[in-house]
């Protein structure tokens, strides 16, 4: 019985198809063969068996296409569901060791405005663009099935946009744009704190991307956890399921990681509440990234009160005790010390939220946000700006983000 694969076989057979993919083995043995990505930003250890079946049908096959979906579908799975740095996500993501690669949601994307991103977050390189080879045969195998198990049949929006989309072809191309970190911490699928560190860094690499690509409307880019969130105001693009060889010689921008990521999801989640029209929620979500900071904020006044009296302890021990903030309404007004000349007291102003001060401004965050917290029924709960009676909830949204925003530039580590 042959245990062995020919290497050149596979290879060719690769290369003619215009996979970004290549195989070699692994040390002197039989048991295990790497599949790598061409700019070898991954490589897999498979076990030789499945490769021995990649063989056959690469060789011999009357229908590719069709027989390497099936290959990569339950067959590949089962290959390695032992091999804990490989974790595959509602057939729309995958990790494998420091690589992780996504099916990316971002309105420039389907205007095709935006066709290839990429910049450097801390040590990680993210690329935004067709998915690779090994991402488009893991979606491939997706079928009516699994759509059927992603979306909501009892729920309406869902049902509009899986006519939209139509065909499972249409579903795959949909979602066959990808943002692919090369870099991250080595997943392992038995760690929490490693799935965790993750999603910290897509959140992380979806902030920058919008920053760095904006779009108008300041819509932000999401990865496509669930089919549900392809958007129905127009045709979906269908991107061809090909594949992108990088240009080196572009210029690749620099940023750091952000030091709180987890405020930087709540911010996320608030942003999608509001283009699902849960108005109340969102701003709960961005109240949630003021509350994340008040242990920073009180720790920046302390560092303030030991440069102002320049180390002496008495000094700063009677301040301590002066100033440590005492209910939340305090917390907040250290998150929001924000100077005078600041732009975010022009949207205060123009939304007429308060008057110009910090005291006014932390006591009328916390007074709404009560209010929608203990009495969710006060206010509508459509998407604001396409309803003319929500215009208060409306204003207060408005401040609700230009504040959290604010928050995240001043205590996040994430810059402009």
């Amino acid at each position: 019985m042959k245990d062995t694969c020919d290497i050149g076989v596979i290879n060719t057979s690769l290369k003619n198809l215009k996979y970004d993919l290549y195989v070699k083995p692994v040390g002197k043995g039989t048991k295990f063969i790497w599949l790598c990505a061409t700019d070898n930003s991954y490589a897999l250890k498979v076990p030789t068996s499945f490769m021995l079946q990649f063989e056959t049908i690469l060789s011999g096959s009357n229908n590719l296409e069709e027989d390497l979906q099936g290959l990569f579908g339950y067959t590949f799975l089962i290959a390695i569901k032992d091999i804990p740095t490989f974790y595959f996500h509602q057939k729309l993501g995958f990790c494998t060791k420091d690589y992780a690669e996504f099916a990316i949601e971002y309105e420039p994307i389907e205007l095709q405005e935006l066709e290839h991103a990429e910049f450097t977050l801390g040590n990680i390189r993210v690329t935004v663009s067709p998915c690779s080879s090994l991402f488009y045969l893991l979606i491939k195998q997706f079928d009516r099935e699994d759509v059927e198990a992603i979306y909501n049949q009892h729920d309406l929006w869902d049902m509009t946009k899986l006519q939209i989309l139509g065909s499972i072809d249409n579903i795959r191309k949909a979602h066959s744009y990808t943002i692919k970190l090369k870099g991250i911490v080595p997943y392992n699928s038995d760690s929490l704190e490693a799935f965790e560190t993750l999603q910290n860094d897509l959140y992380s690499a979806l902030y920058y991307l919008s920053v760095i690509f904006p779009y108008q409307y300041y819509a932000l880019p999401k990865i496509a956890n669930s089919l549900s969130e392809v958007d129905v105001e127009d045709e979906p693009r269908l991107t061809d399921l090909k594949y992108e060889v990088r240009d080196k010689s572009r210029s690749v921008r620099n940023v750091p990681k952000p030091s709180h990521p987890i405020a930087l999801r709540y911010f996320f989640h608030a942003e999608v509440l509001i283009w699902q029209g849960v108005g109340q929620e969102a701003a709960l979500y961005y109240y949630k990234v003021l509350e994340h900071f008040f242990n920073e904020a009180w720790r920046s006044r302390i560092e303030k009160l030991l440069l102002d009296t320049k180390g002496d302890t008495y000094a700063v021990a009677e301040l301590l005790v002066e100033e440590q903030p005492r209910n939340e309404e305090d917390y907040l007004r250290l998150v929001l010390d924000f100077e005078p000349n600041h732009s975010l007291w022009l949207i205060v102003t123009e939304y007429q939220f308060c008057d110009n001060s910090v005291n006014s401004l932390a006591k009328q965050i916390y007074k709404t946000r009560n209010e929608l917290a203990h009495a969710k029924d006060k206010w509508a709960t459509d998407i604001p700006h396409l309803f003319s009676g929500v215009e208060e909830l409306s204003r207060k949204l408005t401040v609700f983000r230009a504040v959290a925003k604010a928050a995240l530039l001043k205590f996040g580590g994430v810059t402009l």
